[in-house]
């Protein structure tokens, strides 16, 4: 396939050509937003650079929630003295596990919906 650039009419492509870089680009989107733990490159953090991990990768949390989290064993982590180590790939793996996004905004929509039906 030939590069595209900018000046290239998009008519003029080939549903195979629009395929293939549609494939390739949900493929480059796909390892920047799940944050694929084999591209990251710390791995131990301490609990203010969890906090900051666990806001980019959106779930925001704050030292008390984090803390929380711990004493409920409800994240990964693991204990060095009295110093809490946390490590990415855990929480990266924890995040995909863990927190469910909806596929769209209706299923968002209908997943509230049933949220609040289901506390009346």
């Amino acid at each position: 396939m030939e590069k595209i650039n900018n000046s290239m009419p998009f008519a003029a492509l080939t549903v195979g050509q629009v395929h293939e870089f549609m494939s390739s680009y949900i493929d480059e989107l796909k390892k920047v937003v799940t944050k694929d733990p084999a591209n990251l490159t710390k791995e131990a953090l301490t609990a203010d650079e969890a906090i900051n991990l666990l806001n980019e990768l959106g779930y925001p949390v704050t030292k008390s929630s984090l803390y929380k989290m711990v004493y409920g064993k409800g994240i990964p982590y693991h204990k060095k003295g009295k110093r809490l180590i946390f490590y990415r790939k855990e929480i990266v793996c924890w995040m995909n596990k863990t927190v469910i996004t909806p596929e769209t905004k209706s299923d968002a929509a209908l997943s509230l919906a049933n949220s609040v039906n289901s506390k009346k």
